[in-house]
């Protein structure tokens, strides 16, 4: 088993063990069918990669409410409140949930191949005669490795610098600059090395009107581009990257890509204001 899956499975055991058992619950072996089947719809899908999930499914007495409203009063201080929703057909509510956070793992220097998530969202549906079914829903998201052969090639010694402002902006940007300083380039170069893969997954992004930073590594100004890095300005403010024009998957944390783009021209002494190039 992958360390990450490994070490996910871990977290997700103990958060799972996190669940404040409520006063007279009892444990059952399946979802229940109370809520016209919520609950089963909101099953984790099976097989999702970089994820470990873990379901229990509980009955309680008392409402769906005072049972949430409980749980908030008995969860572990350590897991922070994140936000809380209803399912409702055909405009009656069936579902209650509150989910919950634990913070970034201590001690990781890298997320890459480490953990990135843990989340508990309790489900709570009416069963009848005064009780409620609880479905406790532990996911814990855990990012790969970054594989050795997807950095820089070796033989970059340049590295042209260009900024693509927001497409909503009508401005024109700076004219490229190619830095050939040995010290520079490979400072640039261990930034974009030094990159976790960024989260997996399915994300919604804020508002991204394209602006961008665009790293081109080249052997000499004016060659072939070996690797090509562009950071994201806006949006979710990931690192596309491309090795000899071959596209490989994104790197960086979510929400990063803007305070990675300044410290790449920092570093080259541009005087560039990047946060006039967005919306």
């Amino acid at each position: 088993m992958p360390v990450g899956r490994a070490l996910a499975s871990l977290y997700a055991g103990s958060l799972a063990c996190d669940f404040a058992v409520p006063p007279g619950a009892r444990r059952l072996a399946r979802v229940p069918d109370a809520g016209d089947g919520f609950l089963k719809q909101s099953l984790p899908p099976p097989g999702l990669p970089y994820e470990v999930d873990r379901v229990e499914f509980w009955q309680v007495p008392g409402s769906p409410q005072g049972v949430l409203a409980w749980e908030k009063r008995h969860v572990p201080h350590a897991l922070a409140a994140s936000g809380s929703g209803l399912g409702s057909l055909r405009g009656v509510i069936l579902d209650w949930q509150d989910s919950y956070d634990l913070p970034a793992v201590p001690g990781q220097a890298s997320p890459s191949g480490q953990i990135d998530s843990r989340t508990m969202t309790v489900f709570a549906v009416g069963a009848g005669n005064g009780r409620a079914d609880i479905e406790v829903v532990v996911v814990v998201g855990w990012i790969p490795p970054r594989p050795a052969a997807e950095v820089v090639p070796p033989a970059a010694r340049a590295v042209t610098i260009a900024v693509k402002p927001d497409i909503n902006l009508h401005i024109t940007p700076p004219a490229p600059v190619t830095v050939t300083d040995p010290a520079q380039v490979r400072r640039i170069v261990a930034l974009v090395d030094g990159l976790p893969l960024a989260p997996p997954g399915a994300f919604s992004c804020p508002f991204d009107g394209f602006a961008r930073l665009v790293l081109t590594f080249r052997a000499r100004p004016g060659g072939p581009a070996l690797a090509v890095a562009e950071p994201d300005l806006e949006g979710c403010q990931w690192v596309s990257f491309t090795i000899g024009g071959t596209p490989r998957p994104s790197l960086g944390a979510t929400g990063r890509g803007l305070a990675f783009a300044a410290s790449v021209t920092h570093i080259a002494g541009l005087p560039w204001n990047l946060s006039k190039m967005v919306m």
